[in-house]
């Protein structure tokens, strides 16, 4: 049925969701060297595999780390381990004192939109409003959120949408202070991927049938995938498609990746790091789950992969990969950049007691270890999670200063000067990215800054906090 197309969709972000509890060990699924690919253009069938320039790198456990400073974590809450989608979203960082603060982005919106009946196994119950997908930027430029406010939806836990589903879907451009609502639809309505443009991929379909529309929204017109049944992969700048013998292709239908033990799209992360331009240019770093062996050894664990390509000349190469044995590996990523190769991810822990739920951390891909973040996210004792679900989304790097007390915005200008152009006006709360670069001019101090959409400009610290 069509909602079925539409949950592997939405539920392929999270697919690591659920796993076993057993201690992490030798799993069969290791990545091997003649497993990595070189992706040429053409069918699949001229995709050649190619030797990998040396093993996996075995990503290990190390000691627990401090939340880091300059640093914000976009972290998605809920419960762990049960049908339904996202409880909310919530911002953790340090503040100006260092003291972590953990603030909510979505309450405004949720708490505006009207609730609606369900009918359910026990009779119609009232439900308000809930989240039914979602999709951010690796850096939380752009975000979107779709909000279910009509019948069951996919994330509701009744398994489908209903014929009468509704949704209706945001975007924030600010890090998740501010939204506008920007599409509805259904009964199927999906959010696929956001580009850091602020175009937001959207799918949309009928309840009782297996194919689905996609689209680009705010007016971004209509996107035909380049086979049937492909579904979206995004990268910052362009729309890939995951087919169903597990390429990842360009719009054109040419291959850009492809690992030649992976038979289906859904193994692979639906959001792939880099800066590139088709098969041009560039480098890629991308992310899948490695096959369960059929009948798995009592001793299997889930694992990952992760690789680093390069882009050119028509090909990508795998130029470094990683493994981590983990059966939780959502991605929220701090882009590998230069050497300094670091990563979130969100992992469990196997230390004694552990609960085993998510906890974010940061992964040293040089170093081939990962540390997890257990404060704010822990109790004391025993160590309990606190908020479950835990999944880094999106992360946004400081040093900060937030807007505080305008009672509106706070204009960013092309000039430390009252009378320079506003570029944008960042709303209270808002997490500018910002340095020591200060001066003075018509009795203002003045501070340089860049917003969460990358504008730069000056900003007056009267209505910082940092």
């Amino acid at each position: 049925m069509r909602w079925v197309v539409a949950a592997i969709i939405a539920l392929a972000t999270v697919l690591a969701a659920c796993g076993d509890d057993n201690p992490a060990s030798s799993p069969s699924a290791t990545l091997t060297p003649s497993q990595s690919t070189t992706s040429t253009p053409g069918s699949p069938s001229t995709d050649t595999p190619t030797p990998s320039p040396e093993p996996p790198n075995l990503i290990h456990q190390g000691p627990d780390i401090d939340f880091p400073a300059d640093m914000a974590m976009i972290i998605e809450v809920g419960c762990w381990g049960c049908d339904g989608g996202p409880g909310g979203f919530v911002r953790v960082y340090r503040d100006a004192s260092g003291e972590t603060r953990m603030e909510p982005l979505l309450g405004s919106i949720q708490n505006s939109l009207p609730k609606h009946t369900i009918d359910t196994p026990n009779g119609p119950q009232e439900y308000s409003a809930f989240i039914s997908g979602s999709a951010m930027t690796q850096d939380a430029s752009v975000m979107a959120v779709i909000f279910c406010i009509k019948g069951s939806c996919v994330f509701s836990g009744l398994g489908s949408f209903d014929a009468d589903s509704e949704g209706v879907a945001f975007r924030s451009l600010d890090g998740g202070i501010t939204w506008a609502e920007i599409a509805r639809g259904g009964p199927v309505f999906s959010v696929s991927g956001v580009l850091a443009d602020g175009r937001v991929v959207i799918a949309e379909g009928e309840a009782d049938d297996q194919h689905l529309d996609y689209r680009l929204e705010p007016n971004g017109g209509a996107l035909t995938p380049p086979v049937d049944g492909a579904y979206p992969i995004t990268s910052a700048v362009e729309v890939l498609w995951g087919t169903n013998d597990g390429r990842i292709s360009l719009s054109d239908g040419r291959v850009f990746f492809k690992v030649p033990f992976l038979d289906s799209p859904y193994y692979y992360h639906n959001q792939i790091l880099g800066g590139f331009s088709g098969l041009e240019k560039g480098t890629a770093f991308v992310y899948w789950r490695l096959p369960i062996p059929y009948p798995p050894p009592s001793d299997y664990h889930d694992a990952f992969a992760l690789a680093l390509l390069d882009v050119g000349g028509g090909s990508t190469r795998i130029v470094r990969q990683w493994q981590i044995d983990n059966f939780v590996a959502y991605v929220g990523w701090l882009a590998p950049a230069k050497d300094d190769a670091r990563i979130i991810l969100t992992l469990a822990d196997y230390s004694a007691n552990s609960t085993r739920s998510p906890l974010p951390a940061i992964v040293d891909l040089n170093a081939g270890t990962f540390n997890l973040i257990k404060g704010p996210f822990v109790t004391d004792t025993p160590p309990y999670s606190v908020f479950g679900r835990t999944f880094v989304r999106a992360v946004q790097t400081g040093p900060f200063a937030r807007v505080v007390n305008t009672g509106s915005c706070l204009n960013i200008r092309t000039s430390a000067s009252s009378s320079g152009d506003v570029l944008t006006c960042a709303a209270d709360g808002v997490l500018l990215r910002a340095n020591d670069q200060t001066t003075t001019a018509d009795g203002l101090e003045w501070l340089r800054v860049t917003s969460p959409a990358g504008q730069q400009g000056w900003a007056s610290t009267q209505f910082l906090e940092r």
